[in-house]
């Protein structure tokens, strides 16, 4: 199962996750804080043979736009939104001078998702304010670069026509 991977890879106890299906979707679906820090730095140490970091497979702000747009928060943080009716979470990496790279997830819930969104851009700007901003060292910072070559996105020459039958 998902789970039993998520556990073998991070080492996250058994009462900290539980995930009901692939999407994410869903009440069911539970992370602690801590999982979530846990799974974004098993992503980060997978990546990191094949030359590429969270920043290349998760919106980077200041960059992506996406579930970042119209939030405030530190440039270069690399970050996973996720909301539900009553349910806001924001976790990835925002790079510091102070601190380095600060793994996070926050996870609020409350009637108003705007404000729970308004609230978890506050406490990062606070933190990163605290801490003094830095650009993202060199392992985290982004190498595929979308709209650039070789991630060009729609490009014709990919476009073949369907030659069978339905």
């Amino acid at each position: 199962s998902v789970t039993a991977k998520v556990v073998e890879k991070t080492d996250i106890p058994l009462s900290e996750i539980r995930l009901i299906n692939g999407s994410g979707l869903g009440e069911e679906n539970k992370l602690s804080p801590r999982a979530v820090v846990s799974m974004l730095l098993a992503i980060q140490r997978h990546l990191r043979p094949q030359g590429l970091s969270i920043s290349d497979v998760m919106p980077v702000f200041g960059q992506d736009v996406g579930t970042l747009i119209y939030r405030e928060l530190p440039n270069q943080s690399a970050l996973k939104t996720g909301t539900l009716a009553a349910v806001s979470s924001l976790g990835g990496m925002f790079p510091t001078r102070d601190r380095g790279p600060v793994w996070f997830s926050i996870q609020n819930r409350g009637a108003n998702v705007e404000l729970l969104r308004a609230q978890q851009d506050a406490l990062l700007l606070t933190l990163m304010q605290h801490w003094g901003p830095a650009s993202a060292p060199e392992i985290l910072q982004p190498k595929v670069i979308l709209g650039q070559e070789p991630y060009q996105l729609g490009d014709p020459k990919r476009n073949l026509p369907f030659e069978g039958s339905l």
